[in-house]
């Protein structure tokens, strides 16, 4: 049912991944993955409380994964809690240190939260040890503060800022 969730998830068939969710934790109440996969859906639901609740659940089974930590971090930066969001990105590093998923969206914290010269250290951090990130960060709407900025279109190798769209979610 965990693995299902995750599936459904994946193509963004939210509602029914929140029920296989549901149905797995019935079985197995307090399984981390499952927990947070329950939060990733609630995040893609909008429902940011509710994740952030999922995310705490989990890390008080697990305190030290940080893909919780991350998924804890996008919830509370989509909900506008900057700081909040910062600390629980940096404990998540000092975790894993170079994970370019939560140097991604820690770039897209800054970004939103208007600091241009962090958001590109961290995006580039993230894109040297993936360079998948590259293209992700071209049409991620989270970089809209920073997309004229020339080296922002140098590091995402763009000559003029695209058309917005798209998000780190």
């Amino acid at each position: 049912l965990m693995n299902r969730g995750s599936s459904l998830d994946d193509l963004g068939r939210y509602r029914e991944a929140l029920q296989a969710y549901e149905r797995a934790l019935q079985l197995r109440p307090d399984n981390p993955a499952t927990i947070m996969g329950r939060g990733n859906t609630l995040a893609h639901l909008g429902r940011f409380e509710e994740a952030l609740a999922a995310y705490d659940r989990a890390l008080q089974l697990r305190p030290d994964d940080p893909e919780s930590l991350m998924g804890r971090g996008v919830a509370l930066g989509d909900m506008g809690r900057y700081q909040e969001a910062l600390q629980t990105y940096e404990r998540a590093l000092q975790l894993r240190p170079d994970n370019p998923g939560t140097l991604y969206n820690r770039a897209c914290l800054y970004s939103l939260w208007s600091k241009p010269d962090e958001a590109l250290e961290d995006l580039r951090r993230a894109i040297g040890a993936d360079p998948e990130y590259r293209d992700k960060a071209r049409t991620d709407s989270d970089f809209a503060n920073i997309r004229t900025d020339p080296r922002f279109r140098e590091l995402v190798g763009e000559d003029e800022p695209p058309a917005e769209g798209g998000s780190n979610s």
